[in-house]
């Protein structure tokens, strides 16, 4: 009771998604006769101590946190097909989730918006929350189109006289149309559906020198997907993006947003909403190299940022993967030209070797004279050495030479006057 002897009555209710799972950390505003705010629990559940009788209250939920909660590529796909009128979405709660740009329809433009949001081009949805919520008495008249008549988003309680604990709400995930968004804050991590075999991305393997400009193909070899989403990675010490050209997929199928964490995230669905057979050659990326070495220690595919997963029809997930061939590490000994070339202050003399070695590089002017020998044990694939100006008495065209007890290669370079 409070201090005027009033007994307490509660107000309360139940928050759950559309499969009546509870919904926590959903914040549940107060307002009217009295004012206040209170999260729902692990059950869902929340609650408002009342001191005045006879009042009337209006209550209103909020959750605008983890807009990609749930939401993926695959209901891309999913939308895909509603819009096109092939599977309509089944509950007006999916298809007000669909409604990504809060427009009272569903099309291709909320399909951009949920895009934009798994590629890390947007961090929330422009025009929207994360979730919305209905009354859950509320009965829509026509559930295929559940904006035909506004639909309540908020609760009045009237002249309240009695604990009243039925206040309650269906939660909508916005973007998620599959229901696969997280509902309590558990840290326990279902296992991922894997229904075959991970799509294969394809590239060659290759040593890239400091100062190229290199051209990154890759391909999947006979696959089929409704679509995929995955994050590449590339290693900023030695490569700086470019630019991308998509073949199989677009360009704004690529998030490049996060080029400064060393990433690239991918997005793409199958816009008629059925499986589309790859075969060749997706897309290509460029960059230049920074620092020498072997594709493969520069370039992978994760779920990093966009997780990666393909679909291959509507019950069905895999993995998404990076595959290398012909393996650059071991192709043989080779001398690489120096980089820059020519150089005034500084360059880099690289080159490959079969097995671990002994190594002796010689530096001599066009008479012959020996300006500089570096010499010590170096190991199996990619190695490099730096050198300076004034480790050389000399300018103009010089020659190294690197030899090993088997192998034997000489390379000339420019030593440009100041």
């Amino acid at each position: 009771a409070d201090v005027c002897g009033d007994p307490l009555i509660n107000l309360g209710g139940l928050v759950t998604n559309e499969e009546n799972e509870s919904l926590e950390d959903v914040e549940i505003q107060l307002g009217g006769s009295s004012s206040g705010m209170v999260m729902t629990n692990s059950d869902g559940m929340f609650n408002f101590d009342i001191q005045a009788p006879g009042g009337d209250y209006t209550l209103v939920p909020q959750k605008d946190d983890n807009p990609l909660n749930g939401v993926t590529t695959f209901d891309l796909v999913l939308i895909s097909k509603h819009v096109l009128g092939a599977t309509l979405l089944d509950s007006p709660y999916k298809i007000i989730a669909a409604d990504a740009n809060k427009s009272g329809n569903v099309s291709t433009f909320d399909m951009v918006e949920i895009r934009k949001l798994i590629l890390y081009i947007n961090d929330s949805f422009p025009n929207n929350t994360s979730w919305r919520f209905v009354d859950k008495n509320f009965s829509f008249p026509n559930p295929s189109n559940p904006w035909q008549t506004p639909f309540p988003e908020f609760y009045n309680v009237n002249d309240m006289n009695g604990n009243q604990l039925d206040v309650d709400f269906i939660g909508i995930k916005i973007g998620d149309v599959n229901g696969s968004a997280q509902t309590s804050n558990l840290t326990g991590q279902t296992g991922e559906r894997n229904n075959g075999t991970n799509i294969i991305f394809r590239t060659n393997d290759v040593l890239v020198e400091k100062g190229q400009l290199i051209t990154v193909p890759f391909s999947v070899e006979n696959f089929e997907a409704l679509g995929f989403q995955f994050t590449l990675n590339f290693d900023q010490e030695n490569l700086e993006f470019e630019n991308l050209k998509g073949g199989a997929i677009a360009n704004e199928n690529f998030g490049l947003s996060l080029l400064n964490e060393g990433a690239i995230t991918v997005s793409w669905n199958q816009p008629h909403g059925t499986t589309f057979r790859f075969e060749g050659e997706v897309f290509e990326l460029a960059f230049k190299v920074k620092q020498g070495g072997s594709l493969s220690s520069m370039l992978s595919i994760d779920s990093r940022f966009t997780a990666a997963e393909a679909y291959t029809g509507l019950m069905g997930r895999t993995g998404v993967t990076l595959r290398f061939d012909n393996k650059a590490i071991n192709t043989g000994f080779e001398l690489y030209q120096n980089s820059p070339n020519p150089f005034a202050n500084q360059t880099e003399i690289a080159f490959n070797l079969v097995t671990d070695s002994y190594c002796t590089i010689t530096l001599m002017d066009v008479s012959g004279r020996i300006l500089k020998i570096m010499e010590g044990n170096f190991s199996e694939g990619y190695n490099k050495i730096s050198l300076k100006r004034n480790e050389l008495d000399a300018s103009g065209v010089i020659y190294y030479r690197l030899e090993t007890t088997e192998h034997t290669a000489t390379k000339m370079m420019i030593l440009m006057d100041k």
